[in-house]
């Protein structure tokens, strides 16, 4: 994670808006998985977000932004993109494990600040998923959408707690610690 060294733009804004997911890999992937893909992520971005008790932040689940710019409101977009996915070979996730056939996934994005176009925040995240066969038989660790699902999950659930830690720090302090942007921008 990348944090831009303003502190005026690291506060939370009052409208946090979810771009449509892009893509700039999906060899191997259908239309249709393609776009089931788009909307979990951008759901679990939305549902991550609602889970770190932000209730006075406005948080879009539309994909039009213009309902929300003229409200006089600081108004922030996350931006993101599949930058990298292989659903692997289930089979050889299932019946053999150790880390073969599994699925890879990277998520790049930023938060950007809608009115300078300023970056608040950058991430970049890869997330590879096993099938989660080690606790006994799991036969929807043959499906590729299942583990992509599950990576998709978990990429978003951690990219937005990162988000409230970055935010959490700054509204305790006032301002980042040197050590703690460093920690953060590993």
């Amino acid at each position: 994670m990348r944090i831009s060294p303003s502190t005026s733009v690291l506060q939370p804004p009052q409208i946090l808006f979810i771009a449509p997911i892009q893509w700039r890999d999906d060899k191997n992937i259908s239309p249709e998985l393609r776009r089931e893909l788009e909307e979990f992520l951008r759901e679990y971005f939305h549902q991550g977000l609602l889970s770190q008790n932000y209730f006075d932040m406005i948080l879009t689940e539309t994909k039009n932004i213009d309902l929300y710019r003229d409200m006089n409101l600081r108004l922030v977009t996350l931006e993101a993109a599949v930058t990298r996915i292989d659903k692997g070979i289930g089979l050889l996730r299932y019946f053999i494990g150790f880390g073969l056939g599994q699925s890879d996934l990277q998520v790049e994005g930023r938060l950007v600040e809608n009115t300078t176009r300023e970056e608040v925040m950058a991430f970049v995240m890869r997330y590879r998923h096993m099938g989660n066969a080690y606790n006994g038989w799991n036969p929807r660790a043959l499906s590729g959408r299942y583990c992509l699902r599950m990576s998709m999950e978990s990429v978003a659930l951690t990219i937005t707690g990162l988000i409230k830690d970055v935010w959490e720090k700054k509204g305790q302090l006032g301002m980042l610690r040197p050590l703690e942007i460093s920690s953060m921008e590993r």
